[in-house]
């Protein structure tokens, strides 16, 4: 019973911050939930934003927007890691 109230703390502050940063979110054309606490809250962060999505394989979309960070910034990111 403790891990579920953690996860519900987690999850409220979550939110808190969230409104607070973006409020409605009315302005934005998408709310995009990366990373995988996106996956593994998925179910507690539903209707947050009427124009929220959660990315496709969201556990991975930090390590594929590095990988394009990369290349777009170096020459040969396999010799500037």
């Amino acid at each position: 019973m403790v891990g579920v109230y953690k996860k519900w703390e987690l999850v409220e502050r979550l939110y808190t911050e969230t409104r607070r940063k973006l409020g409605l979110g009315a302005e934005l054309d998408r709310v995009l939930f990366v990373g995988g606490g996106s996956m593994a809250l998925a179910e507690y962060i539903a209707n947050w934003f009427p124009n929220q999505i959660v990315a496709d394989h969201a556990a991975f979309a930090n390590a594929r927007g590095m990988l394009k960070y990369l290349q777009y910034v170096c020459d040969d990111p396999e010799n500037n890691a």
